[in-house]
């Protein structure tokens, strides 16, 4: 185990292991030596050049890269926290995490500049800017206790920025590097491979546990959907592959099953709840992967407790969340703050090292949430939302949650934040927002809203996407004469999620290939409502959703059309053309 903060693990890591790859990509590889280089060259550019603000954050607009692992480990060897900005979030989203952070410069690179270059703030491009000449020598910063500020949804209608120390991503790393990857000797096999974005705390487990055991990381050259096609061509035996339930179909639809046995030891699977009905598919291959159930939210550091399993052991209908991590304890409490016995479902409190400092410029959620430890004084607990109750064997289950908060596709959202965004759009009334889920645990959002006269839902759509990323936007919006109300007088969701569109649109002379798209559209989709000129996503499709309706038009058509002429902005006309363009190529 090792105890101090994550950039001196490195640079410890690099001197000992210097010519271990550290990153592959496609056209190179990249040593520990050389990475750390690289990295103690760009804290001294920023350094010498008066960049910095004292004690500020530094943002990182940048995808999974070689550029995104230098900036992390140069912001981390300047002593100051950074704060992860996707490069998919609309610029009211990004404007908002600027001015909230205060933070004194963003990295990022030219291609990605058209989003931030209006925004008054230092803007370095690592493609553009010149720091390969500058000293290669570690910085003797004292690292702050923030590691990262990362921002996750909130209930005001603004995402709120959670400070994470360092002594938590310490913690986890340890817990990670003891438990998912094999001995620091072997550097024969890449340990894992990054996709998530670096604003996914869940990030977090493939890029930095790698690295503080002297492993290599693998970085696709494809991007979206065709990452997890990219990655099994290299045949590669990873130690683990860290992904949400919802990825699960990704696999199920894309994997060549010949190469999926030796993909990897472990898959550890965290971000919403898993069933069984997610693993049906491995088991029916015979795969005898580990399955790790991670469970933990961005306030306490990825993961704070795991279940472990194999898919060959007997596996209980409910999988548990398992059992605390290292330095972690987790209690279950009822309303009034009193410690519930076994089998009683309550609130899930957690405590110990990974709990964060708090919300940044939030005091009041801040005192809310993150309380004095009410067992052990002298520490602090972070109250989740979370349901769960402890079985007999010690182990944790997750039962919902107290509040609207759901988790998509892996991503937490506050219900309240999209419904408060709709409220802003001039003319709209009234606003709820429904999570539906279908028969394969896929969720989405739907949206209902009372408003004076008809409005436009393509402008409803096009004024949300300003101010939420995608995955926050509901698939579906409806114009309802009022909200229904239960004799309870709660909101009737039942009622709201019986409701339909009008069939209105014309679409009166489709051809015969537009005529058998259009049902396959609909039953995927999971509505009526289809226009064949719709873009995908403004009729509510995902990355996930785009993956299996591709599937079963290249099965039913016996065709190979790529996920990109689908999504995001693929039409249904425009898919029934390639279709009748393969067919008479003869593919």
């Amino acid at each position: 185990m090792f105890k101090i903060s994550v950039i001196k693990r490195f640079e410890y890591i690099a001197k000992k292991y210097p010519n271990n790859t550290a990153i592959i990509t496609k056209e190179k590889k990249i040593t520990y030596s050389v990475l750390n280089k690289d990295a103690n060259k760009l804290a001294h550019y920023i350094k010498n050049n008066n960049i910095l603000t004292k004690n500020k954050a530094i943002g990182i607009f940048i995808e999974p890269s070689i550029d995104m692992v230098i900036s992390v480990l140069a912001i981390q060897k300047l002593g100051v926290p950074y704060v992860p900005i996707d490069v998919s979030y609309p610029y009211k989203r990004i404007k908002y995490m600027i001015k909230d952070s205060k933070i004194s410069c963003i990295l990022s690179l030219k291609k990605n500049i058209e989003k931030i270059e209006s925004f008054d703030i230092n803007i370095l491009l690592l493609d553009k800017i010149n720091y390969y000449n500058f000293k290669d020598t570690n910085l003797s910063s004292k690292n702050s206790d923030i590691m990262y500020i990362l921002y996750t949804s909130g209930s005001t209608g603004v995402p709120k920025g959670v400070e994470v120390y360092q002594k938590g991503v310490t913690n986890y790393l340890n817990y990670s590097c003891d438990n998912y990857l094999n001995k620091i000797s072997d550097n024969k096999n890449p340990a894992s491979f990054i996709y998530l974005p670096l604003a996914f705390d869940a990030s977090v487990t493939s890029l930095y546990s790698p690295l503080m055991m002297g492993r290599s990381i693998v970085i696709p050259s494809k991007k979206g959907l065709e990452i997890f096609d990219d990655i099994l061509v290299q045949k590669n035996k990873f130690d683990f592959v860290k992904i949400t339930p919802a990825h699960l179909l990704i696999l199920k639809e894309r994997m060549d099953f010949r190469h999926f046995k030796n993909w990897t030891k472990s898959l550890i699977i965290g971000g919403e709840a898993l069933t069984l009905q997610h693993l049906a598919f491995l088991k029916k291959i015979n795969i005898n992967w580990t399955i790790i159930n991670e469970y933990g939210p961005t306030e306490t550091v990825v993961g704070s407790s795991t279940f472990s399993f194999t898919l060959n052991s007997h596996v209980p209908d409910k999988i548990p969340i398992g059992k605390a991590i290292y330095n972690t304890i987790i209690y279950i409490i009822d309303k009034g703050g009193n410690l519930l016995p076994n089998g009683e479902v309550g609130e899930i409190v957690i405590g110990g090292d990974g709990v964060a400092k708090g919300y940044l410029n939030k005091k009041e959620l801040t005192e809310e949430k993150f309380l004095e430890n009410f067992i052990l004084p002298g520490n602090r607990v972070y109250k989740t939302g979370d349901l769960g109750t402890y079985q007999e064997d010690g182990n944790l289950i997750y039962n919902g949650r107290i509040d609207e908060q759901v988790k998509i596709r892996g991503y937490r959202i506050e219900i309240s934040e999209i419904e408060a965004n709709l409220k802003k759009i001039p003319g709209i009334l009234e606003a709820v927002v429904i999570i539906k889920e279908n028969k394969l645990n896929m969720k989405s959002l739907e949206a209902f809203f009372t408003s004076e006269k008809d409005l436009d839902i393509s402008i409803i759509k096009k004024k949300l996407s300003k101010s939420l990323p995608i995955y926050m936007l509901p698939s579906k919006f409806l114009r309802v004469e009022k909200i229904p109300i239960t004799s309870n007088g709660k909101i009737d969701k039942k009622s709201l999620l019986k409701l339909d569109a009008p069939f209105n649109v014309s679409n009166k002379t489709l051809n015969k290939i537009e005529q058998q798209l259009l049902p396959i559209w609909k039953e995927i989709l999971k509505t009526k409502n289809i226009n064949i000129d719709d873009k995908f996503s403004t009729l509510g499709g995902h990355s996930l959703l785009a993956v299996m309706l591709i599937s079963e038009v290249n099965k039913i058509f016996s065709v190979n059309i790529p996920i990109l002429t689908l999504y995001p902005n693929g039409t249904l006309r425009e898919i029934a053309k390639e279709i009748q363009i393969q067919k008479q190529r003869g593919v």
